[in-house]
């Protein structure tokens, strides 16, 4: 599952890192580089690497444990119903629903729903508890993670493009979210799937790519077609979009692929 803060209003955008998961009646450990960016309208981007990552950037189909992206909801809970152990350490409880709208495991995203409660801690720390088929296993199977929340520079803003085409090879989608100095992007055609996780670093503000899978199947045809591609969508974002972009626009290549579905601060 993915981290998701229960900010007070206005919403706020969000990045959760996560530290450890376990599976009962497992320890917990930590396989993977889990990051999500979460816009203030709870759209998000949940991309998880295998460790180590390729320190050339480059991601192969085997290096990559999932990545999903959709909307998320949040609620919040009293104390009677917390599934967690007794603790004297303030907190939140909150339930949180994460529905996924493309999914690199599931090509029917959108029969995936996430649901967990999560004990919100003022340090900004997160334990999230809930059930889902453990991928070594096949079995539902209780889990808990940890999470912590990243630093977000709430006057820098971001940006939600989203695409979705119907294809003769498969139905296309794809969401890219930044948040501040982090973009990270997903696209499916039909089977094929394309990842993307870029890191500004430095005062040159230079952007790194942190993890890019090559593009979905098919995307060498759509670009001589002129449909923008994962790669152009996350070059588009990290640029803020230009002067004066804005929610409801269409953009990039003269199919105008994809819509730009929230814009904040400073965009980029």
């Amino acid at each position: 599952m993915s981290s998701t803060s229960d900010n007070p209003s206005p919403p706020q955008a969000d990045i959760s890192i996560r530290t450890s998961i376990a599976w009962h009646p497992d320890p917990p450990s930590e396989p993977t580089s889990t990051i999500v960016l979460t816009s203030p309208g709870k759209y998000f981007v949940d991309v998880r690497l295998l460790l180590p990552i390729d320190p050339t950037g480059a991601l192969t189909p085997d290096r990559l444990d999932w990545a999903f992206a959709g909307t998320s909801t949040t609620s919040p809970l009293p104390p009677s119903t917390s599934p967690h152990p007794p603790t004297t350490t303030p907190h939140r409880l909150v339930a949180s629903k994460w529905h996924h709208w493309v999914d690199t495991r599931h090509p029917d995203a959108e029969s995936v729903v996430d649901t967990a409660q999560m004990r919100i801690y003022p340090d900004g720390r997160s334990v999230e508890v809930g059930s889902m088929a453990n991928p070594a296993t096949g079995i539902v199977t209780p889990y808990e993670e940890v999470w912590m929340e990243g630093e977000v520079d709430a006057g820098e803003g971001g940006m939600v493009l989203q695409t979705e085409t119907p294809e003769e090879g498969g139905r296309r989608r794809g969401v890219v979210v930044r948040v501040g100095g982090r973009i990270q992007g997903i696209l499916r055609v039909g089977d094929g799937v394309g990842v993307q996780r870029w890191e500004r670093s430095g005062e040159d503000g230079w952007w790194e790519v942190v993890a890019g899978m090559a593009a979905a199947a098919g995307e060498e045809e759509e670009e001589e077609e002129g449909v923008g591609d994962l790669v152009r969508a996350m070059e588009f974002v990290a640029g803020g979009g230009g002067e004066n972009v804005h929610a409801g626009e269409r953009v990039l290549g003269p199919e105008r692929a994809w819509r730009v579905v929230e814009v904040w601060g400073r965009g980029g």
